[in-house]
Protein backbone atom coordinates (compact mmCIF):
# COMPACT_ATOMS: atom_id res chain seq x y z
CA UNK A 1 0.00 0.00 0.00
CA UNK A 2 2.97 2.06 0.50
CA UNK A 3 3.49 5.03 -2.88
CA UNK A 4 7.23 3.98 -3.71
CA UNK A 5 9.87 5.73 -5.93
CA UNK A 6 13.28 3.94 -6.77
CA UNK A 7 16.67 6.17 -7.16
CA UNK A 8 18.04 4.19 -9.64
CA UNK A 9 21.35 3.38 -11.08
CA UNK A 10 22.28 1.23 -13.84
CA UNK A 11 19.22 -1.28 -12.91
CA UNK A 12 17.39 -3.48 -15.35
CA UNK A 13 13.91 -2.01 -15.92
CA UNK A 14 12.48 -5.59 -16.31
CA UNK A 15 13.56 -6.28 -12.64
CA UNK A 16 11.40 -3.03 -11.38
CA UNK A 17 7.55 -4.44 -10.14
CA UNK A 18 4.98 -2.07 -11.69
CA UNK A 19 3.15 0.62 -9.36
CA UNK A 20 7.01 1.80 -8.48
CA UNK A 21 7.65 5.50 -10.16
CA UNK A 22 11.54 5.42 -11.21
CA UNK A 23 13.99 8.09 -11.45
CA UNK A 24 17.03 7.02 -13.07
CA UNK A 25 20.14 8.73 -11.30
CA UNK A 26 23.41 7.21 -13.34
CA UNK A 27 25.70 9.49 -11.12
CA UNK A 28 26.31 9.93 -7.55
CA UNK A 29 25.52 13.74 -7.99
CA UNK A 30 22.53 12.46 -9.49
CA UNK A 31 21.17 10.34 -6.96
CA UNK A 32 21.96 12.98 -3.66
CA UNK A 33 20.63 15.44 -6.24
CA UNK A 34 17.28 13.01 -6.33
CA UNK A 35 17.27 12.14 -3.04
CA UNK A 36 17.40 15.65 -1.84
CA UNK A 37 14.16 16.64 -3.90
CA UNK A 38 11.75 13.55 -2.53
CA UNK A 39 12.86 14.21 0.59
CA UNK A 40 9.70 16.29 1.38
CA UNK A 41 7.75 13.71 0.65
CA UNK A 42 9.40 11.22 2.42
CA UNK A 43 8.31 8.81 5.52
CA UNK A 44 10.51 6.11 4.89
CA UNK A 45 14.00 6.55 3.23
CA UNK A 46 15.72 3.39 2.39
CA UNK A 47 19.24 4.34 1.34
CA UNK A 48 19.86 0.35 -0.40
CA UNK A 49 23.11 1.22 -2.26
CA UNK A 50 26.04 3.58 -1.38
CA UNK A 51 27.44 5.62 -4.02
CA UNK A 52 30.66 5.87 -4.53
CA UNK A 53 32.57 7.69 -1.57
CA UNK A 54 34.94 9.78 -4.42
CA UNK A 55 34.68 10.97 -8.14
CA UNK A 56 37.09 12.34 -10.74
CA UNK A 57 37.17 16.02 -9.94
CA UNK A 58 37.29 16.12 -13.31
CA UNK A 59 35.52 14.85 -16.05
CA UNK A 60 36.41 13.95 -19.74
CA UNK A 61 34.66 14.82 -22.35
CA UNK A 62 36.11 11.18 -24.44
CA UNK A 63 38.04 8.49 -23.78
CA UNK A 64 41.65 8.86 -22.03
CA UNK A 65 43.75 7.69 -24.48
CA UNK A 66 47.45 6.03 -24.12
CA UNK A 67 50.42 8.35 -25.16
CA UNK A 68 52.41 6.84 -27.72
CA UNK A 69 55.86 5.47 -26.91
CA UNK A 70 55.33 5.51 -23.21
CA UNK A 71 54.02 3.40 -20.17
CA UNK A 72 53.05 6.21 -17.96
CA UNK A 73 49.69 6.39 -17.17
CA UNK A 74 47.07 9.56 -16.33
CA UNK A 75 46.57 10.93 -12.73
CA UNK A 76 43.30 10.92 -12.13
CA UNK A 77 43.00 13.57 -9.26
CA UNK A 78 39.86 12.28 -6.88
CA UNK A 79 37.11 14.28 -4.88
CA UNK A 80 34.74 12.96 -1.98
CA UNK A 81 31.22 12.63 -2.62
CA UNK A 82 28.67 13.84 -0.29
CA UNK A 83 27.82 11.15 2.15
CA UNK A 84 23.95 10.91 1.53
CA UNK A 85 22.91 8.78 4.22
CA UNK A 86 25.00 10.79 7.53
CA UNK A 87 23.22 14.20 5.31
CA UNK A 88 19.83 13.04 5.54
CA UNK A 89 20.47 11.96 9.18
CA UNK A 90 20.83 15.94 10.46
CA UNK A 91 18.75 17.49 7.54
CA UNK A 92 15.18 19.05 8.93
CA UNK A 93 13.48 17.28 6.21
CA UNK A 94 14.68 14.05 7.50
CA UNK A 95 12.27 11.15 7.21
CA UNK A 96 10.60 9.60 9.81
CA UNK A 97 12.83 6.05 9.46
CA UNK A 98 15.76 6.33 8.27
CA UNK A 99 17.56 3.11 6.65
CA UNK A 100 20.82 2.40 5.80
CA UNK A 101 23.09 -0.47 4.54
CA UNK A 102 27.18 -1.27 5.76
CA UNK A 103 28.40 -4.33 3.53
CA UNK A 104 31.87 -5.36 5.22
CA UNK A 105 34.43 -7.90 4.90
CA UNK A 106 36.79 -9.48 7.87
CA UNK A 107 35.70 -11.74 10.49
CA UNK A 108 32.07 -11.62 12.13
CA UNK A 109 33.61 -9.81 15.09
CA UNK A 110 35.33 -7.16 12.77
CA UNK A 111 32.09 -6.78 10.82
CA UNK A 112 29.93 -6.04 13.71
CA UNK A 113 32.87 -3.68 15.03
CA UNK A 114 33.08 -1.93 11.59
CA UNK A 115 29.09 -1.67 11.99
CA UNK A 116 28.97 0.25 14.66
CA UNK A 117 30.80 2.74 14.24
CA UNK A 118 29.15 3.07 11.21
CA UNK A 119 25.85 3.33 12.59
CA UNK A 120 26.82 6.18 15.42
CA UNK A 121 28.45 8.05 12.40
CA UNK A 122 25.89 7.68 10.57
CA UNK A 123 22.77 8.24 12.09
CA UNK A 124 20.42 6.38 10.71
CA UNK A 125 17.61 4.72 12.58
CA UNK A 126 18.36 0.93 11.59
CA UNK A 127 21.23 -0.01 9.86
CA UNK A 128 21.39 -3.30 8.44
CA UNK A 129 25.11 -4.54 8.34
CA UNK A 130 25.92 -7.58 6.41
CA UNK A 131 29.54 -9.01 5.82
CA UNK A 132 30.44 -9.65 1.95
CA UNK A 133 32.80 -11.46 0.14
CA UNK A 134 33.12 -14.18 -2.99
CA UNK A 135 29.92 -16.03 -2.02
CA UNK A 136 28.35 -13.73 0.63
CA UNK A 137 26.33 -10.62 0.48
CA UNK A 138 26.32 -9.57 -3.27
CA UNK A 139 24.43 -11.25 -5.92
CA UNK A 140 22.17 -14.32 -5.29
CA UNK A 141 23.54 -15.93 -2.61
CA UNK A 142 22.82 -16.21 0.99
CA UNK A 143 22.59 -13.28 3.38
CA UNK A 144 23.11 -12.36 6.84
CA UNK A 145 22.23 -9.20 8.43
CA UNK A 146 22.75 -7.67 11.44
CA UNK A 147 20.76 -4.64 11.98
CA UNK A 148 21.32 -2.07 14.54
CA UNK A 149 20.26 1.44 15.54
CA UNK A 150 21.87 4.74 15.45
CA UNK A 151 23.96 3.82 18.77
CA UNK A 152 25.28 0.94 17.04
CA UNK A 153 23.28 -1.41 19.24
CA UNK A 154 22.02 -5.38 17.70
CA UNK A 155 17.90 -4.79 17.27
CA UNK A 156 17.88 -7.63 15.16
CA UNK A 157 19.53 -10.11 13.56
CA UNK A 158 18.67 -12.71 9.89
CA UNK A 159 19.45 -14.62 7.33
CA UNK A 160 18.63 -16.69 4.62
CA UNK A 161 17.65 -14.66 0.91
CA UNK A 162 17.46 -11.24 -0.06
CA UNK A 163 13.62 -11.74 0.20
CA UNK A 164 13.79 -12.86 3.76
CA UNK A 165 16.26 -10.09 4.74
CA UNK A 166 14.24 -7.12 2.93
CA UNK A 167 11.14 -8.66 5.26
CA UNK A 168 13.07 -8.46 8.96
CA UNK A 169 13.77 -4.83 7.57
CA UNK A 170 10.42 -4.11 6.68
CA UNK A 171 9.04 -5.17 10.23
CA UNK A 172 11.21 -3.18 11.72
CA UNK A 173 10.57 -0.23 9.92
CA UNK A 174 6.70 -0.94 10.72
CA UNK A 175 7.20 -1.55 14.42
CA UNK A 176 9.19 2.13 14.23
CA UNK A 177 6.27 4.05 11.69
CA UNK A 178 3.83 2.93 14.43
CA UNK A 179 5.07 3.67 17.36
CA UNK A 180 5.67 7.13 16.87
Amino acid sequence: GAEVTLIASNIDQALIPQGIRVIQAPSAHDVERAVFTKLPQCDVLIMAAAVADFRPRQMSAQKIKKEAGTDSAPVIELERTVDILATVATHPQRPEVLVGFAAETGSLNEVLAHGRTKARAKGADLLAVNAVGVSTGFGDVPNTIHVLDAQGQTLAEGGGTKTEAAALLMDLIAQRLHSR
